[in-house]
């Protein structure tokens, strides 16, 4: 919506209301400002009576005229501007003057954005100003802190446990490891006879307490862990080295086993092996001796034909044979077969 808005932005054509602070006067939309904070609607909304809706002027007086601007800024163009633009990294050591001016000027928009219900703002500056801690900080001039401390201890709410207030306890409680040696500022948080700088100091010392108290808890906590894991693992140690011996054992017994089974079947194969070649050598033998009755007869028989041709030739002689020579040899021949 403010997107919307951004060619109005510092034109008086149109415009509706006046803002007064500190002797200025700033000219805008109502349309635009109620669009942006809750409470101004309320107070233009005819059922609440109240004297700026018939005289469209509001006396602001709250905060500094600069932070108001920055407000109907970003009510027009969804952006505020804060000199200098140029922002060093997070984690350098700068804490030099325009950075304090920096986040000094976030923590206004915050607060005057909470003040007048402004979500989108307030998100921003709280952004901004986190972008701007110098959490790589040094600890040299802690003044700028200590002014920074008072300011955020002014312009917000005790016990804040959201925004900008906890960072800023957050960011201060980061650095109290380099500031423990400074006595100067310490006397100054403790003693500030200032009730909000006051209770913004014991929020900080509350904060690092509860932080000491858990980085105890968990350097207790895992001291437990460890020695618990320690245990587990000797425990485990004691498994593994158990199990090793079994596990060998069982290979002994298993390959012990194989053995056996090995040697039997070796025995049982050479058994039937035996059993075998004596059955083949028995089958040789009588097949040997079948062969030679048979080899024999054939002899007989060959020697017996032999005679009987010898016979018949001598029969068939003739000076040597006759016809009763030739009919024994047939009768001989016949009874053979």
């Amino acid at each position: 919506m403010s997107s919307n808005f951004a060619a109005l932005y510092g034109e008086d054509v149109y415009a509706d209301l006046i803002i007064e602070c500190e002797n200025r006067q700033f000219k805008v939309h109502k349309v635009v400002i109620c669009t942006a904070s809750s409470v101004i609607a309320k107070i233009f909304d005819p059922r609440n009576n109240m004297k700026e809706s018939t005289s469209n002027v509001i006396k602001h007086e709250h905060f500094d005229a600069a932070t108001l601007q920055r407000m109907i800024e970003f009510a027009y163009r969804g952006a505020y501007t804060v000199e200098p633009v140029k922002v060093l990294p997070r984690d350098t050591k700068d804490f030099s003057a325009s950075r304090l001016r920096l986040l000094v000027a976030h923590a206004y928009a915050y607060a005057i954005a909470d003040y007048y219900e402004f979500v989108a703002m307030k998100v921003t500056a709280e952004d901004s100003l986190l972008d701007t801690m110098p959490y790589g900080w040094d600890a040299s001039e802690p003044a700028r802190l200590l002014e920074l401390i008072v300011t955020i201890a002014q312009i917000t709410a005790q016990g804040d446990k959201k925004g900008i207030r906890h960072e800023t306890v957050d960011f201060t409680v980061h650095m109290l490891r380099h500031l423990k040696d400074d006595a100067t500022f310490f006397s100054a948080l403790v003693n500030s006879e200032e009730p909000a700088v006051q209770g913004l100091a014991k929020e900080i010392f509350q904060w690092s307490a509860s932080r000491f108290q858990s980085c105890h808890d968990d350097k207790a906590y895992w001291c437990k862990r460890e020695k618990q894991a320690r245990q587990n693992n000797m425990k485990l140690r004691e498994e593994l080295k158990s199990n090793g011996l079994q596990h060998i054992k069982n290979m002994n017994d298993l390959r012990a086993q194989k053995d056996k089974e090995m040697a039997d079947a070796v025995t049982g194969l050479s058994a039937v092996f035996t059993k075998q070649i004596a059955e083949v050598e028995r089958v040789e033998a009588e097949s040997d001796a079948r062969a030679n009755e048979d080899a024999n007869k054939l002899r007989q028989l060959a020697e017996k034909h032999k005679y009987a041709v010898e016979a018949m030739r001598e029969a068939r002689h003739p000076t040597r044979g006759n016809t009763q020579s030739m009919f024994s040899i047939v009768d001989y021949l016949r009874h053979q077969d």
